[in-house]
Order: structure tokens, then sequence, then C-alpha cells
């Protein structure tokens, strides 16, 4: 069983991915919060690891959350995924899912007990977000639309973390951030579902099939600027913009060559890309906190 976690993580969830980016984003939310509060510019340690424990379980629910409403699709399009071909059943998913939600309000009952209700606010959302908000079949038909539903997810998340460190409820400045952190989560949701058309799978849902290359490049671009802005208009300063210029740079070049040569091997730098939007808009608030 555990080499089969193993495997599904590596597959589904990798954790050489995932922990590097949770844990650079909860510091710079810890320590972003803790600057505006005119608290210490850093994080205890002990709380840095709490939040982002129970930050990286909010993802890995995400990611159980979308097996069990996936899986039909996945069964008929993807057998070649973990739970259709039988690595791991849903119910295994399901029983770690609970497993961590009862570790994450055990350890912020125990560090950080004003987090409470962002982080039921988080697993509220998620409940609809696996109900596809009670109109599927309406929100499947409607690409943007079932994007943008799930979109604020990235923000309460982000919320949640900030709580960690919250001296007398929500600053309006983490309200910057989450609205920064959703626009970079969209960036991030488009790049990962960039596919060349050798890429491209039949029946499988991605933003190139659905919307065709230029569009869908357009959209990655257009997610990209709003983020940017956003950023800007809530941790103004030369570094902020230096960064998201170069990211944004690195972005046009990137859709360049892919406009030019939609390769597998273009496309591969989509989700990398879109990565380091989170990175810079998480930084700028770090450092407009420190200011």
């Amino acid at each position: 069983m555990l080499k089969r976690w193993t495997t599904y993580q590596a597959e589904r969830f990798p954790l050489s991915r995932h922990l590097p980016l949770v844990l650079v984003t909860c510091l710079c939310a810890l320590a972003g919060t803790l600057g505006i509060q005119q608290q210490s510019r850093v994080p205890p340690v002990l709380l840095w690891l709490g939040c982002g424990a129970v930050t990286l379980g909010l993802f890995f629910q995400l990611r159980v959350l979308d097996e069990h409403k996936d899986y039909e699709d996945d069964a008929r399009y993807r057998p070649y995924r973990p739970v259709p071909r039988g690595l791991l059943g849903l119910r295994d998913l399901a029983l770690a899912g609970w497993l961590v939600l009862t570790v994450q309000l055990l350890v912020t009952l125990l560090f950080a007990r004003q987090a409470l209700w962002p982080l039921l606010l988080c697993w509220g959302f998620m409940a609809l977000m696996e109900r596809e908000f009670f109109v599927p079949g309406w929100l499947k038909a409607r690409p943007l639309l079932y994007m943008l539903s799930h979109a604020p997810v990235t923000g309460l998340i982000q919320i949640n973390a900030s709580a960690w460190v919250w001296k007398a409820g929500l600053p309006r400045e983490v309200l910057w951030l989450a609205a920064s952190a959703t626009a970079a989560g969209v960036v991030l949701e488009i790049g990962r579902k960039l596919r060349a058309p050798e890429q491209e799978e039949p029946g499988v849902s991605t933003y190139t099939a659905d919307w065709g290359p230029h569009r869908a490049l357009g959209a990655w671009l257009l997610a990209g600027a709003v983020a940017a802005a956003l950023t800007l208009l809530s941790s103004p300063g030369w570094l902020a913009a230096s960064l998201l210029a170069v990211v944004g740079g690195l972005s046009v070049w990137r859709a360049g060559m892919f406009h030019r040569a939609p390769t597998g091997k273009t496309a591969r730098w989509f989700e990398p890309v879109s990565a380091m939007w989170a990175l810079v808009v998480f930084a700028a608030f770090a450092v407009r906190g420190a200011a």
C-alpha cells in the first residue's frame, strides 16, 4: 500500500512540485501579514510549518475531490490514470482526505485558532466545487464559467494561510493578496491545460481544444495581465514592477514560441512559467509587508 501511495503522489500529486511552492507562498503570506500588522517580519518556524501542512492538505483535498467528480470521464478516456487502473480506489482517497482533514483541524486548533473560520470557509467552498455548484452539466458546457467559478478557492486558501498570524481580524491588504492569488491561480490553471495538437486526447478537455490555440494563449496572457495589475495596485514599487516585467516578458516569449511551433517541447514551459506568476505575486506581498 505504501508503494501504491508513493506511485500515486508521483503521478497525481507530486510533492517535489507542490511542497516547495506551498512553503514559499505560505512564508510570503505570513511575512507580509506580519509586516502589515507591524509585527516581526519573520514568522515562527513552527507556525510556518503548520500553516504549510494545512495548506498542502487543502491542495491534496482538491485533488481527492477532482478524482471523485472526474472518475467516470477518467475511466472512459484516461484509463491509464492511477484510480481507473486500480492502483487506489475512491474509498482509499476519501479516507485519506478525511484523515488529512482531522490533522488540519487539530493543528489549527492547537496553533492558530483564529484561522478556524477561514479553514471552514475553504472546506465549504470546496464542497460546493465538488458538487459543481449543483449545475454540473450547465457549467461543463461553459469552460470559462467553469474555471471562474472554481478560481476563488485559491484566494480563500491564501486568506487561511494569512490567518495564522492575524492579530486583530482580517487585514484589508490580505483581500488584495487573495485577489492577486486568484488571478495567478487562473494563470496556472490555464497554463497546465495548454497542449500541442499531438498531446490532445479524445474526450479530454483542455483550453487549447475547447477554445483553440489562439484564444487559449490570449486567455493565458490576459490572466497574467490581470494578476500583474492587481499585484501593482496592492503592492506598488519598483521591485514588484521589475519582477512582473520579467515574468510577463517571459510569458509573451514562450507564448510566441508556442504560436510559431505548437509542439510538446514548447508547450511544456507553460506550467513552470505559470508557477512563476504565483511566486512573484507572493513575493510582492511579502516585500510590501517589509516596507
